[in-house]
């Protein structure tokens, strides 16, 4: 069995947003036009652009990235050469540049562009790469064949101390440094430029993802490398990035006083975000239509189905609750015990209230599980809806009451501004469980359905 919800796999560049596999579109949350008018924004424009596709961790940008790498020539009719590069992967290296230039000067590069504009792009890169050219560490940790790739054979071919003396005596000059920039500058200007006089420039679009994952230096060099070396036009990035974390990373190389925002802006042309709702239906969130997509496949019962989706649609929710959190609850409701099913129905609002709490509030639910969270936290925690009068008979309410009720007893219920037959139904929440209500108790069996997992029948 499975007990994350099952994505399809699939290989980046291959599939596109109405890629299908084994029933299930790639493309679940719609944002196919999102995909579309990034096409024809890099086969467009030609100066060069680097876009910060920005969101926060489990936004989706990743999935939709990957889909967009095979989508816009397949499905999009862009014509820019889309290159997929995960920083993440390669920051085992100490020089981002071996990596890019690997990934540019791929076997199926040379299908592209030819062989002979790929090796003057090799030969502009070689000088640049003066420490990675040395091997030390990258061949200790397996990155030898990107070195070879991106640099050429040749280099490896000498012995390492020969290539230390010869790139330390390169780089003693600026007039040396400044050639070779705008060497490989001229190789990737040479490479996009148009076959005939007749035709168009060729473009490079760079997907950088997971930069804000990646060492602080290896990221900060990664931008560097973008601004000064690969700034031509007809090269494009698309960064898959929370620039937020990025920030971090800013402070902790420059230290906390540099205004990190600005710092960044000086790398980045534009910045789009993933929409939070549907973009073919802007009522309709993101993250509650990809739990209801999945939430069949992990259910126990029809009731607390419909308890996970009265919760999805509360504000801590759709101010919180992101894909990846989607994922996480789904997991916890696939692990609750069967007899979670046979309870009354108070403690299941109840236990799906709290379930939300461990995964959005951690820390509040850990004083919640330990008795010291008093109601009040919970109330803004989980965005509980107070009554404000008789006419208040909404479901959000009634979960409301539940709370309150097992918080503060019957006579807090009584005091609040009612219906007189919503008043009764709150009070019965507990009742048919066979003993008199006590919280100490209710909180016990919470934790317990949290806590106590039970791997469901095939």
């Amino acid at each position: 069995m499975s007990l994350f919800p099952e994505e399809p796999v699939f290989v980046v560049g291959q599939a596109g947003f109405d890629t299908v596999i084994e029933g299930q579109k790639l493309d679940v949350l719609g944002r196919k036009p999102l995909g579309q008018k990034l096409t024809e924004l890099v086969d467009r424009i030609d100066q060069p652009l680097v876009i910060a596709l920005d969101g926060g961790w489990g936004s989706g940008k990743s999935h939709f990235l990957k889909l967009w790498t095979g989508a816009h020539s397949k499905e999009l009719e862009g014509k820019a050469e889309v290159i997929y590069f995960d920083a993440f992967e390669h920051d085992f290296l100490d020089d981002p540049l071996v990596s890019m230039v690997s990934r540019l000067t791929s076997e199926r590069a040379e299908k592209t562009w030819g062989t002979k504009a790929i090796e003057k792009v090799k030969k502009a890169a070689f000088p640049l790469a003066k420490l990675a050219a040395r091997v030390g560490l990258a061949a200790a940790t397996a990155g030898v064949s990107e070195i070879a790739n991106a640099v050429g054979d040749a280099a490896l071919g000498k012995a390492a101390d020969a290539a230390d003396a010869t790139i330390d005596q390169f780089w003693k000059t600026e007039a040396n440094r400044i050639a070779a920039m705008q060497g490989f500058r001229q190789a990737l200007t040479d490479l996009t430029a148009p076959k005939a006089e007749d035709e168009k420039p060729r473009k490079i679009v760079f997907i950088v993802d997971e930069l804000d994952r990646c060492r602080p230096d290896y990221a900060l060099s990664m931008l560097e490398i973008i601004k000064h070396f690969f700034a031509v036009p007809n090269v494009h990035f698309v960064l898959g990035v929370n620039l937020t974390a990025l920030e971090n990373s800013v402070k902790a190389r420059y230290g906390s006083e540099i205004d990190a925002q600005k710092y960044l802006q000086k790398f980045t042309s534009l910045t789009m975000t993933l929409p939070k709702r549907l973009v073919a239906n802007p009522d309709v969130e993101v993250a509650a239509y990809y739990l209801n997509s999945k939430l069949p496949y992990h259910l126990r019962s029809a009731k607390l189905g419909e308890l996970t989706q009265a919760c999805m649609k509360s504000p801590i929710s759709r101010h919180r609750v992101n894909l990846r959190d989607v994922q996480r609850i789904l997991v916890l409701i696939s692990l609750l015990p069967k007899s979670v099913e046979t309870k009354v129905w108070g403690y299941q609002v109840l236990i799906i209230g709290a379930l939300f709490l461990k995964i959005v509030h951690p820390s509040v639910y850990q004083r919640f599980r330990d008795g010291d969270a008093v109601f009040e936290e919970i109330e803004r925690s989980l965005s509980l809806k107070r009554p404000s009068s008789p006419e208040n008979t909404g479901r959000e309410y009634i979960d409301y009451g539940v709370w309150a009720f097992a918080y503060n007893g019957a006579q807090h219920i009584d005091s609040l501004p009612f219906d007189v037959d919503v008043k009764e139904v709150v009070k019965t929440a507990f009742r048919s469980h066979g003993h008199d209500f006590r919280w100490p108790t209710a909180m016990a069996v919470v934790a317990d359905a949290l806590e106590s997992f039970e791997i469901p029948s095939p």
